[in-house]
Protein backbone atom coordinates (compact mmCIF):
# COMPACT_ATOMS: atom_id res chain seq x y z
CA UNK A 1 0.00 0.00 0.00
CA UNK A 2 1.09 3.10 -0.75
CA UNK A 3 2.16 5.15 2.64
CA UNK A 4 2.28 8.74 1.54
CA UNK A 5 -1.02 8.51 -0.17
CA UNK A 6 -2.41 7.49 2.73
CA UNK A 7 -0.29 10.28 4.66
CA UNK A 8 -1.43 13.33 2.01
CA UNK A 9 -5.06 11.93 1.97
CA UNK A 10 -5.86 12.29 6.20
CA UNK A 11 -3.99 15.66 5.97
CA UNK A 12 -6.98 16.58 3.03
CA UNK A 13 -4.32 17.71 0.28
CA UNK A 14 -5.30 16.41 -2.77
CA UNK A 15 -2.86 13.99 -4.52
CA UNK A 16 -1.71 13.37 -8.33
CA UNK A 17 -0.17 9.95 -9.19
CA UNK A 18 0.62 7.15 -11.84
CA UNK A 19 -1.94 4.71 -12.22
CA UNK A 20 0.15 2.06 -10.61
CA UNK A 21 0.08 -0.97 -8.50
CA UNK A 22 -2.53 -0.48 -5.73
CA UNK A 23 -2.79 2.81 -6.29
CA UNK A 24 -5.76 2.99 -8.03
CA UNK A 25 -7.57 0.93 -5.73
CA UNK A 26 -7.25 3.97 -3.32
CA UNK A 27 -7.26 6.45 -5.15
CA UNK A 28 -11.02 7.22 -7.14
CA UNK A 29 -10.01 9.49 -9.94
CA UNK A 30 -11.42 12.79 -9.56
CA UNK A 31 -13.04 12.33 -6.48
CA UNK A 32 -10.21 11.12 -4.14
CA UNK A 33 -7.45 12.17 -6.22
CA UNK A 34 -6.23 12.56 -10.29
CA UNK A 35 -4.60 9.63 -11.53
CA UNK A 36 -2.47 9.37 -14.92
CA UNK A 37 -0.79 6.69 -17.00
CA UNK A 38 2.24 5.50 -15.93
CA UNK A 39 5.16 7.68 -17.90
CA UNK A 40 2.65 10.03 -19.18
CA UNK A 41 4.37 12.84 -18.02
CA UNK A 42 2.77 15.54 -19.32
CA UNK A 43 -0.62 14.51 -18.69
CA UNK A 44 0.85 14.52 -14.89
CA UNK A 45 2.12 18.18 -15.37
CA UNK A 46 -1.65 18.78 -16.72
CA UNK A 47 -3.22 17.32 -13.91
CA UNK A 48 -1.17 19.27 -11.47
CA UNK A 49 -2.09 22.37 -13.14
CA UNK A 50 -6.27 21.29 -12.76
CA UNK A 51 -5.26 21.80 -9.09
CA UNK A 52 -3.28 24.61 -9.16
CA UNK A 53 -6.33 26.44 -11.24
CA UNK A 54 -9.27 25.37 -9.16
CA UNK A 55 -8.87 25.64 -5.60
CA UNK A 56 -12.49 24.45 -5.71
CA UNK A 57 -11.52 21.12 -7.20
CA UNK A 58 -8.06 20.89 -3.96
CA UNK A 59 -10.99 21.54 -1.64
CA UNK A 60 -13.35 18.74 -2.74
CA UNK A 61 -10.50 16.33 -3.40
CA UNK A 62 -8.87 16.90 -0.57
CA UNK A 63 -11.90 16.83 1.94
CA UNK A 64 -12.91 13.54 0.07
CA UNK A 65 -9.45 12.06 0.08
CA UNK A 66 -9.61 12.59 3.78
CA UNK A 67 -13.01 11.19 4.81
CA UNK A 68 -11.83 7.73 2.51
CA UNK A 69 -8.46 7.23 4.07
CA UNK A 70 -9.91 7.94 7.46
CA UNK A 71 -12.88 5.49 6.69
CA UNK A 72 -11.25 2.74 5.11
CA UNK A 73 -7.49 2.80 5.85
CA UNK A 74 -7.67 4.31 9.36
CA UNK A 75 -6.04 1.74 12.49
CA UNK A 76 -9.36 1.31 13.20
CA UNK A 77 -11.30 0.71 10.32
CA UNK A 78 -8.30 -1.84 8.71
CA UNK A 79 -8.19 -3.56 12.55
CA UNK A 80 -12.21 -4.15 11.85
CA UNK A 81 -11.09 -5.41 8.33
CA UNK A 82 -8.48 -7.85 9.53
CA UNK A 83 -11.06 -9.26 12.20
CA UNK A 84 -13.99 -9.75 9.64
CA UNK A 85 -11.28 -11.74 6.96
CA UNK A 86 -9.87 -13.68 10.06
CA UNK A 87 -13.51 -14.51 10.97
CA UNK A 88 -14.42 -15.60 7.15
CA UNK A 89 -11.40 -17.99 7.43
CA UNK A 90 -11.80 -19.52 10.93
CA UNK A 91 -13.61 -22.48 11.44
CA UNK A 92 -17.67 -21.93 12.85
CA UNK A 93 -16.55 -23.79 15.61
CA UNK A 94 -13.81 -21.54 16.51
CA UNK A 95 -15.81 -18.71 17.20
CA UNK A 96 -18.40 -20.37 18.90
CA UNK A 97 -16.48 -21.91 21.04
CA UNK A 98 -17.73 -25.43 20.86
CA UNK A 99 -14.49 -26.80 20.61
CA UNK A 100 -10.74 -26.13 20.75
CA UNK A 101 -9.40 -24.91 18.06
CA UNK A 102 -6.32 -26.16 18.60
CA UNK A 103 -7.26 -29.49 17.50
CA UNK A 104 -6.45 -30.75 21.17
Amino acid sequence: MPLVVFEAQACGKPVVASAVGSIPHVIADGKTGLLCAPGDVTGFAERILELWCSPEMRRAIGDAARVSVRANHSAESMTAQYIEALNRVRPTTCRTGTTNCAGE
